[in-house]
């Protein structure tokens, strides 16, 4: 019952953490909550009743972009020929 509880215990503790802000109003955002939200190279922030919402930014070019290449592969497009066939749909998108 204690490695259950232990668990428990450090799953909630992961959820909530206090961190500093500098002086130039910047903070560290915990490794844990970068690598569990999946954070690339932006984030989205707004204020939602009273509290500082941070949300990561998934690029959805990217999304489109591996879906594209996908869909060219299913139809037998390879090498250079799958190259400029992608740069031409993508450049429609």
């Amino acid at each position: 019952m204690a490695i259950g509880n232990s668990a428990l215990r450090e799953r909630v503790a992961m959820q909530k953490k206090r961190i500093n802000v500098s002086p130039k109003r910047q903070i560290t955002i915990p490794l844990q909550f970068f690598k569990e939200l999946g954070i690339g190279s932006q984030v989205e922030c707004f204020i939602n009743d009273g509290a500082l919402v941070i949300k990561p930014v998934h690029d959805i070019s990217e999304t489109f972009s591996v879906e594209i290449l996908d869909d060219l592969v299913k139809q037998g497009f390879q090498g250079q020929e799958l190259v400029a066939k992608f740069k031409e749909v993508n450049g429609k998108v």
